[in-house]
C-alpha cells in the first residue's frame, strides 16, 4: 500500500477541544511556532507555472523550499529542493534557468503573502501502522486581508490505509470536518487576488505513465476537488455560480463512475454513485431556482422566486452541512485508496491511453445512436441523447492530456467547439420540453409574468439546429486518433 497517503480534514475552531479529547490524541503531542514567507511575481508567475518558493522559520533558524509540480501544474518534473538561508530573503542562485521558464525575472520576485501557525504532532502506532498526526491552527495574512486556518493532516507513514481511514471516521464520527481542498499556499494566493464567485474544472493532471485506475484515481481527485471548492463558497456567500460549478464537479464525477463502470464493481462503487446522485439532485433543486430567478421581469415573481430560492438554500446548506454529505468526500477517498477489486483491476496490463482511446470511442458511438433523429425522438430518449453529449465532452476533457501532439491538439479544439454548439442547442430543447413542469412544481401557473420562464421558440427550428449540431460533432475528426 503506498506510504504516501495523506487526509487534510478542516475542523472548526471550537472543535478543536472535542478532537484533543479523542483517546488516539490523550499523548503529550511535540509543539512547533512556525512563520513561512510565500515569495512570487506580483503577477504570480512562479504559482502559475506550478512553482511555489517559500521561506520557513522555526525555533529561529530558517529554511527555503522550492516546490515545482508535475503534470497538470506546470512544465517542469516534480520536483523539491531545501537548504538552510540566513534570514527572511530567498537565495536565488541556482534556480534562474527555472524561474526564466516559468517567465518569472529574478528582481521581481517578492514577498506576496505569509502563514503564521501553531502545530501540534502526534505519532500514532498501533499494530504495526504508524501515522502521522498534525493540528495547525493559525493565520494566512496577505496584506489587509487574513484567513484562518484550523486543520488536521493525518499521513500514513507505515502499514495498512484501513487504519489511517478508520482514524479519520472516528474524528467524522465526533466532529463536523470535511476533506480539506486547499493548501496553505493555495489559500495565501487567493487571499493576493479577487475573490472568485466559483471556481471552474481544472485540467486533469493524467499522463500516460497512469496505470487505467490510476487514472481514475486523477480524474475523480479533480471533479471532488471542484465540488469542494464551490461547496466552501457556496456556504460562505450562496452565490449561484457556486452552486452551479459545484454541481458540474459532481456531474464529471458521476460520469468519471459511467464512463469506468466495467472497472468499478465493487458494492462500495455502487453506494458511493448513489450516494452522489442524491447529493446532485439536492443541488440541481436550487439550480433550477437560480435559472428561473433570471428570466423573471415582473417584479412580484421574483420576489415570489426570492422567497422560494431563499428557504431552498437555507435547506441545501443544512443537507450540506449533514453527517451523510460530510462523509461522502471521506468515503470517496477511502474507496479510492482500500478498495480490494480496484486494486485487482490496478494489475491489469491495458494502459490509460488504450483505455482512453477505447472510451472515447465507445461514448461516440452511443451519441451516434441516441442521436440518429432526433426529431423522431419523444422528449425522454431526445433526453438521453443530451447526456450522452455530456458524457463524451467529459471524457473528452479527462483524457485530453493523454493526446497532446500539435495536431490532436488542432482535432480537439475543433471537436470542443463543435461540442459546445450541440450541448447549448440539446439544452435549449431541453428548456422547451421542462419549462412547463418546473413552473407547475412551483405552482406559478397562475402567476403573472409566468410565461416568461417558460422556454419559447420553434421547436421545428431547433431540432434542425441540434441535428445539424450533432452531426457535425459526428463528422468531427477524432482528436484520440490521429492516424484515423
Amino acid at each position: 500500500m503506498n506510504a504516501e497517503i495523506e487526509i487534510k480534514l478542516e475542523i472548526a475552531p471550537d472543535s478543536v477541544e472535542a478532537l484533543l479529547a479523542l483517546p488516539s490524541f490523550s499523548a503529550t503531542p511535540q509543539a512547533l511556532v512556525r512563520r513561512s514567507i510565500y515569495f512570487d511575481t506580483p503577477a504570480r508567475a512562479l504559482f502559475s507555472a506550478g512553482i511555489v518558493l517559500r521561506i520557513r522559520e522555526a525555533g529561529g533558524q530558517h529554511t527555503q523550499s522550492v516546490k515545482a509540480a508535475g503534470p497538470g501544474k506546470g512544465p517542469f518534473p516534480r520536483q523539491e529542493w531545501e537548504m538552510p538561508v540566513a534570514g527572511q530573503r530567498p537565495v536565488l542562485d541556482g534556480f534562474a534557468a527555472l524561474f526564466a521558464e516559468a517567465g518569472a525575472d529574478l528582481p521581481e520576485i517578492v514577498p506576496l503573502f505569509e502563514v503564521r501557525n501553531h502545530r501540534l504532532l502526534w505519532t500514532i502506532e498501533e499494530n504495526g501502522v504508524r501515522i502521522e498526526a498534525a493540528l495547525d491552527r493559525g493565520l494566512v495574512v496577505a496584506g489587509e486581508r487574513q484567513a484562518p486556518v484550523c486543520e488536521i493532516e493525518l499521513k500514513l507513514g507505515q502499514g495498512d490505509a484501513d487504519t489511517l481511514f478508520a482514524l479519520a471516521r472516528q474524528i467524522g464520527g465526533q466532529l463536523p470536518v470535511r476533506i480539506g481542498a486547499l493548501s496553505k499556499a493555495e489559500r495565501g494566493f487567493r487571499l493576493t487576488e479577487a475573490q472568485p464567485a466559483s471556481i471552474k474544472a481544472e485540467p486533469v493532471a493524467l499522463s500516460a505513465d497512469h496505470g487505467v485506475i490510476g487514472g481514475f484515481r486523477a480524474i475523480a481527485a479533480n471533479c471532488f476537488r471542484q465540488f469542494r471548492l464551490n461547496e466552501d463558497i457556496l456556504l460562505h456567500r450562496r452565490h449561484a455560480d457556486a452552486l452551479h460549478q459545484a454541481r458540474v464537479g459532481l456531474r464529471r464525477l458521476r460520469s468519471a463512475f459511467t464512463l469506468y463502470k466495467d472497472r468499478l464493481v465493487s458494492p462500495e462503487s455502487r453506494r458511493l454513485k448513489e450516494e452522489l446522485r442524491w447529493l446532485a439532485a439536492a443541488l440541481g433543486e436550487v439550480r433550477d431556482l437560480d435559472v428561473l430567478m433570471r428570466k423573471a421581469r415582473q417584479d412580484g415573481l421574483r420576489i415570489k422566486l426570492r422567497d422560494i430560492r431563499a428557504q431552498r438554500y437555507a435547506a441545501l446548506a443544512d443537507l450540506l452541512k449533514s453527517s451523510r454529505a460530510r462523509a461522502i468526500g471521506l468515503d470517496l477517498q477511502a474507496w479510492l485508496h482500500c478498495d480490494a477489486d480496484m486494486a485487482l483491476a490496478e494489475a491489469e496490463a491495458e494502459t490509460v491511453t488504450e483505455f482512453a482511446t477505447a472510451v472515447l470511442d465507445g461514448r461516440r458511438r452511443k451519441l451516434r445512436k441516441h442521436g440518429a433523429s432526433l426529431a423522431d425522438l419523444d422528449d425522454a430518449p431526445r433526453h438521453e441523447a443530451r447526456k450522452a453529449a455530456k458524457k463524451l465532452r467529459y471524457a473528452a476533457e479527462f483524457f485530453a492530456p493523454l493526446f497532446s501532439d500539435k495536431r490532436s491538439q488542432r482535432r480537439r479544439r475543433q471537436f470542443t467547439e463543435a461540442m459546445e454548439e450541440l450541448q447549448d442547442r440539446l439544452g435549449a430543447l431541453n428548456d422547451l420540453a421542462t419549462g412547463h413542469a418546473l413552473v407547475d412544481a412551483l405552482e406559478l401557473d397562475s402567476h403573472p409574468g409566468v410565461e416568461d420562464l417558460i422556454a419559447t421558440g420553434d421547436r421545428d427550428e431547433l431540432l434542425r439546429a441540434a441535428q445539424n449540431a450533432l452531426d457535425a460533432v459526428i463528422d468531427a475528426k477524432r482528436f484520440w486518433r490521429t492516424k484515423a
